[in-house]
């Protein structure tokens, strides 16, 4: 009979997944403390304000009448993916060293008793740092609108519709996701991710001079389901049409880990803290 693995092994993995997000607060709301870890999400914040400066709010982006994404703005939206894949890579190399399955938590509970204290302070240093790590991928990706021209709203509605409604990834994937005794069978995309894409869409709405029975079925349906995939049922032929020439790129700068992460926004809470919105 096969040895049971020890759960805390597992845990211990989660555990340090799960610091990361206590410190981060990317899905809480809470607030950052550590200087190392705010300095990327500190910088974020700064340039977050020159973006809508420019940009105005991600809510204001108003896409064209028929939803389609010109060429030109595709190649700026691939080339903020593309410059900003160091920073992705590396926090999804870290989270992939922790012990997230039960396989994994097995291979190291075979190891000597120094070695699993090593591998688990360790791995509590890597969570740590991946707080920074994702400061700086915020600040990278802020840096990358802004010299490519474009806004967090332009983003969101082309991240949102290529990711999850062309090629059909998740809205749920992240860090879990690693472990392949975690499934997801509905799809549901953040309440303000949902939110943003609501008011873009009805923003979309109000320019089209002679109504847009598709577009305003789906705005109906976002209204009446909170967590809704924008054209969860199949994208309107011109904007597949747009986005279908880059599958491929699209999907070479897909990162499942990261995923949760990327359309997260930040501002300052306090002299000290940064909150996640």
């Amino acid at each position: 009979m096969a040895k049971k693995v020890s759960p805390w092994l597992i845990g211990c993995g989660v555990g340090c997944a799960g610091l990361v997000i206590l410190i981060i607060v990317v899905f809480g709301g809470g607030m950052l403390f550590l200087r190392d870890t705010m300095s990327g999400f500190e910088q974020a914040v700064e340039l977050r304000a020159e973006i809508e400066s420019r940009f105005g709010k991600p809510e204001d982006f108003v896409p064209p009448s028929d939803g389609a994404i010109a060429p030109e703005r595709m190649e700026a939206f691939l080339r903020v993916r593309e410059v900003t894949q160091p920073q992705r890579l590396e926090i999804s190399r870290t989270f992939e060293s922790f012990p997230m399955t039960e396989e994994q938590a097995r291979e190291l509970e075979q190891k000597s008793g120094w070695e699993i204290a090593r591998r688990v302070l360790g791995m509590v240093g890597s969570g740590v740092g991946l707080g920074a790590d994702i400061g700086r991928l915020m600040e990278a990706r802020n840096r990358a609108l802004l010299a490519n021209d474009m806004g967090m709203g332009e983003y969101t509605y082309i991240y949102t519709l290529a990711y999850y409604s062309l090629l059909g990834h998740s809205a749920q994937d992240g860090p879990q996701s690693l472990n392949d005794q975690v499934k997801v069978d509905i799809p549901r995309l953040d309440r303000r991710v949902q939110r943003r894409m609501l008011q873009i869409l009805q923003n979309q709405l109000q320019t089209s001079p002679e109504g847009n029975p598709v577009l305003a079925a789906e705005v109906e349906k976002l209204q009446l389901e909170p967590h809704r995939v924008p054209y969860a049922d199949g994208l309107p032929a011109q904007l597949e049409r747009s986005l279908d020439p880059y599958r491929e790129r699209l999907e070479a700068t897909y990162n499942v880990v990261t995923n949760q992460f990327e359309l997260s926004l930040n501002r300052r809470a306090g002299r000290f803290s940064i909150k996640s919105e």
